[in-house]
């Protein structure tokens, strides 16, 4: 036992003494050891394919100089891209204007108003018309109410109905009466008429305004003659300044030729005379008003006249009384009026019942361009409608009163 410890002290001395050897190459000296048989080359499989929902990471190389190219070019287009969607999005708000129909040249403009005769309606009131057009898209319709001297009163466009038939409202103003014409006008773009129409339309003065004035006479079939007095009346409700002037206009009703200018004591009937010049003839207006021309207060009213020569004129005129007036028995009644080119200057009027019989009457004198006037003293049992007739010799004029 003591020997096999004592070896065994000797073999841990002599590895002792061996791993206390320099270990300089040089000088160490060299150990070969015994190496393990090599082992067999096994060849490797590729690793299995594992699906999963997982993805799966790739490490990231370095991008070379051509990828940062791509990456740079498709920034580009990303960019290209976002500038074209804002273009197309502005462009998609802005308002699209819809491009001017082109005007087919091969119309020929036309319009006419189918009423039939003079058209009358009263003031205030809606004036109904109709007619047919033909106008291009790059032209307008329009109707406009002018007088007689050429001053527009309104002008109001008109929509065409199915195929080129039309119809329009006109409003007759409050401030006009007497005779007016309706116009209506295909007008093109530079404002030049392209065909027009013309309708003469009759206005009643609307009597239940605060102010108004009503032309009885003369009418569109009066009497006047060259060289012959004109007889006009009517009725004034509140004149400017109580004062009503008359007027005869010739040249289209541009010009005046004879005037007169009259007061009066309050509202009602008014009565005067013009003389007609000699050298006139053919259309003429007669025109009567009262207030500034334009302002609020104006009201005015006018008619067409013929005028033909001293040597055709015929006729008779009772200017007063008016047509319908009242006028009492026992008292004496004022009578005036025009007689043109009356046989040996005389003028005969009577006053008859309605059994034919003749209540009063005399023979006058006919006056200096044409005017007579007479006082007939009425019967006290005078009562009921009578028939008064003025006669020159040319032509008789006939008018009722009542006697009360």
């Amino acid at each position: 036992m003591k020997r096999l410890i004592f070896l065994s002290v000797l073999f841990c001395f002599f590895l002792a003494a061996c791993g206390s050897q320099s270990t300089d190459p040089e000088q160490a000296e060299v150990i070969i050891v015994p190496t393990a048989a090599a082992v067999a080359e096994v060849p490797t499989l590729p690793p299995p394919v594992i699906e999963s929902t997982q993805a799966v990471e790739t490490p990231t190389e370095a991008p070379t100089e051509a990828t940062a190219d791509v990456e740079s070019d498709e920034q580009e287009n990303v960019e290209e891209d976002a500038e074209t969607d804002v273009e197309e999005e502005t462009a998609s708000n802005e308002e699209v204007v819809p491009e001017e129909p082109t005007p087919d040249l091969s119309i020929e403009p036309a319009v006419n108003i189918t009423n039939i005769g003079d058209k009358s309606g009263k003031a205030g009131e809606l004036l109904v018309v109709a007619g047919r057009a033909a106008r291009r898209t790059d032209q307008r319709l329009e109707a406009s109410l002018v007088t007689l001297d050429g001053r527009v009163l309104l002008t109001q466009a008109i929509d065409d109905l199915d195929f080129g038939a039309w119809e329009a409202s006109i409003p007759l103003p409050e401030t006009f009466s007497g005779q007016a014409r309706l116009v209506t006008t295909v007008w093109n773009a530079d404002e030049t008429s392209a065909a027009s129409d013309t309708l003469l339309v009759n206005i009643e003065a609307d009597t239940s305004q605060v102010r108004y004035l009503q032309l009885d006479k003369p009418g569109p079939e009066s009497i006047s003659a060259a060289g012959y007095y004109l007889f006009f009346d009517g009725f004034a409700q509140k004149p400017v300044d109580f004062v009503v002037t008359i007027a005869v206009k010739v040249d289209d009703c541009q010009t005046i030729v004879s005037r007169q200018r009259f007061p009066m004591n309050g509202s009602g009937n008014w009565r005067g005379f013009v003389q007609v010049p000699e050298d006139v003839r053919g259309e003429a207006c007669a025109i009567a008003w009262f207030g500034e021309e334009g302002s609020a207060d104006r009201r005015e009213a006018q008619y067409l006249i013929d005028v033909i020569s001293k040597e055709e004129g015929a006729g008779t005129v009772i200017g007063w009384p008016k047509e319908g007036s009242e006028i009492s028995a026992g008292e004496t009644v004022f009578f005036q009026g025009v007689a043109l080119n009356a046989t040996d200057g005389k003028l005969d009027i009577q006053v008859r019942l309605a059994d034919g019989s003749v209540a009063a009457g005399n023979i006058v004198d006919v006056q200096q361009f044409g005017y007579w006037e007479a006082e007939l003293l009425m019967p006290v049992d005078l009562q009921g409608e009578v028939q008064v007739t003025a006669d020159g010799g040319t032509g008789a004029d006939v008018i009722l009163l009542t006697a009360k």
